[in-house]
Parts: structure tokens; sequence; C-alpha cells
């Protein structure tokens, strides 16, 4: 293939994109990175030697125990905190120096957008800004990338954390504890991914549960598994346990459950599991019903506690 001399930057760009997808369907974000590419090599490097670093446990790196975040995060945290933009559409229109106006694009605009991107991409690839910004994750209570159920909702938790910090100039001790509840609340919202029967596929030292097994379900004639895998029938066991359980009815396997639990504790492992007293006798439409309310009190305490 032959590059006429007078093709200019932009068909360049578009010739790239063709030729490295091989015949991959690509995203915006890739189209994003390649404008990049393009246009300022020297931010692409900085990309990707900043996503390099967070896999390397050195000081002075972006490592951390939660997140190795990609090119295509950081071009989503960028588009979000600098440019208000999370359909990466019409943040790849902008970098190319569109005019919402009137539509036309502009090799003036373009370079103004690039000029903002740097000043942008200085703040988000900051190295000690992004590990205030984990501290965060981490005071909610989140101290392992197991915990992480959507990537997606650190990335945008990062863009609210950047736009409190150098939009707002908040002070980092509230920052601190406004993203926390922000991040927490999110991730309730994704509990079902973390629950989700198909999310790993190897075995752990804590496995997810059906606190009312599928197999026994349908013996009991319950067979659609929208009904069995409701969020309130899952619990986090050790595996091994897990494994003794297997298609048993609650009112079986609890016998041996609650033999290994001190009568004394028997309360408190109840409240911070949101079980209801009895459940395991109940019937499955009114154990559903009372642990969604008891999730909902235990979800309360762990927000009220991140004031």
């Amino acid at each position: 293939m032959e590059i006429n001399g007078n093709a200019d930057e932009e068909s360049i760009a578009d010739i790239f994109v063709r030729v490295n997808s091989g015949g991959k369907a690509l995203g915006e974000d890739d189209f994003i990175l390649t404008l990049i590419s393009v246009y300022w090599q020297e931010g692409r490097q900085k990309i990707e030697d900043f996503c390099r670093s967070a896999k390397i446990p050195k000081q002075g790196t972006a490592y951390n125990f939660l997140f190795e975040p990609s090119p295509t995060h950081i071009v989503r945290m960028a588009m979000s905190y600098g440019f208000q933009r999370a359909r990466l559409h019409y943040a790849y229109m902008l970098l190319r120096g569109r005019d919402f106006d009137n539509g036309v694009y502009s090799d003036a605009l373009r370079v103004q957008q690039f000029d903002k991107l740097k000043t942008v991409l200085d703040k988000v690839l900051n190295v000690q800004v992004w590990k205030n910004f984990i501290k965060c994750i981490e005071a909610a209570g989140f101290v392992s990338k197991t915990l992480i159920s959507s990537e997606n909702a650190l990335v945008y938790s990062y863009a609210m954390y950047l736009i409190g910090k150098f939009d707002y100039g908040m002070e980092e001790s509230a920052l601190r504890k406004l993203i926390a509840k922000w991040f927490f609340m999110c991730s309730t919202l994704h509990t079902r991914e973390l629950f989700s029967p198909t999310a790993d596929g190897s075995k752990s030292a804590l496995e997810r549960h059906h606190l009312f097994p599928k197999t026994y379900l349908a013996r009991i004639g319950i067979t659609d598994d929208r009904d069995r895998n409701q969020t309130a029938n899952f619990a986090f066991i050790e595996w091994s346990d897990n494994i003794e359980i297997l298609d048993t009815s609650p009112a079986e396997y609890m016998k041996d459950q609650l033999a290994k639990i001190p009568a004394d504790e028997k309360d408190g492992v109840y409240a911070v599991h949101a079980l209801p007293d009895g459940w395991e006798q109940m019937k499955y439409a009114d154990f559903l019903s009372q642990r969604r309310g008891l999730m909902a009190k235990v979800i309360k305490r762990g927000y009220e506690r991140l004031k």
C-alpha cells in the first residue's frame, strides 16, 4: 500500500485505524487513541507509560492493589473530566476539531482542543493524584480488586475526584469522604455483577453460594434462573462448605453450619449477612422479600460509617 505524499494527517489517521484494526470492530476509544498518536505522539507515550507503571509494584509508579488502568480507561477519564463528555463518540469529534454549533471541522479548533488535552492529561496521569484517589476507594472498604464489581465505576469516580480537586478546590479529607461514599453507592448498583454465577469460573477462598441451592429449588418447582439467581439468594462462603452444601435444603444444611457458630454469636452473624431469623424454614419468596429489606439496612449502615 502506498500513501500519497500530499495526504493530510486526518487521512493518515484514518488509514492507520483501518490497517491496525485487522478486521476487528474498533470503538471510539481506539479512534481517539489514534488521533493522539498522530497529533501528539508524546501524549500517547505518556498514557502507555502510566498504564505500564500501574503493573509495577515499585515506589513512584501508579501501581496499586485495586486497579490496573488501560489506555482506554485513561481516555475515558480524560474525556469525562476535561471535556465533560461521557459518550466518546462526541469526544472524538471534539478532538478532531468539530464546532458543534455549525458542524464544521477546523484545524485551529483541533489544535485548541489538543492544547486542552495536554493540560488535562497532566492532571489525570499525575501519580500522586492517582494514589490519593485510590485511598478514597480504600476508605470505602474496597481493599482488594476482587471486590471491584465495575471498572467503569472506578473510571468515572476518578473523573469526579478530579473535578472536586481541581475545579472546586476541595480539601483532601472532605473530598476523600465524598468520593468514598460516591463509589460505595455506585458499587451497590453493580452488586448483581459481583454475584453473577458466570462472573468467575476459578476456585477461591470465598465463593458465591445460593442460600437456597438451585437444584433444591428445581425440586420444589422453581426452575427459572431469573428467580433462582436473585441477588438476595447469594452469600459468600468458603468454597469447601459450598461443596458440602451442594443441593440440600437450607433446613438440612444449616443444622451443620449452625453447629459451627457459637450460640452467643449467631445473632451477630445473621445481622452482618442480612439473614432473617429462622430463614432456613421460610418459603423462598418470603425469604427473598425479607432479606432484601435487611440487605438495604446493611448497605445503609455501611454508607453511614463513611460520614
